[in-house]
């Protein structure tokens, strides 16, 4: 059996601000959400959710050039040069302890970016995206595109 390869809607798509800013203020609710129900989904347990949702896949996630953007097939040493999946979500937001790159996030959801530089931080765009997506919270209308993670 072939192993399965999950892939992300057109790079056009993931990297437009339409698509962060539903995203930024779906987090914006989720953790205000959480603040009122008791549950915490703040800036230092977004990482976390992000990488239970990547690895729950049983699949790799490509983005639509066919890069791969999470792996779970190969052992945890061989993605990234580094020994834990953790550390590959940390790496791409610049292993930065503060996680102040998840308060910016979530700004974006007040304050939308005048101009797009999301080619920039690409790879970070791509792990939010694909963590929203398995998660069911969210799911971009493309028209001709499909969930692959949801049934």
């Amino acid at each position: 059996m072939e192993d399965a390869t999950f892939r992300l809607p057109p790079r056009d798509y993931v990297l437009s601000t339409t698509n962060i800013v539903r995203m930024s203020r779906l987090y914006y609710l989720l953790a205000k959400t959480g603040e009122k129900e008791g549950y915490e989904f703040g800036r230092r347990e977004f990482p976390n959710w992000m990488t239970d949702q990547l690895t729950s896949v049983d699949g790799n996630i490509e983005n639509d050039r066919r890069k791969i953007v999470w792996d779970n097939l190969s052992p945890q040493s061989d993605f990234m040069g580094e020994g834990s999946k953790t550390m590959t979500v940390d790496r791409a937001f610049n292993d930065d302890p503060s996680f102040r790159w998840v308060t910016d996030f979530a700004n974006i959801a007040v304050t939308p970016p005048t101009r797009n530089h999301l080619h920039r931080i690409q790879w970070r765009v791509e792990l939010i995206t694909a963590a929203f997506l398995i998660s069911g919270l969210y799911t971009p209308r493309i028209e001709g595109w499909k969930n692959p993670f949801q049934g």
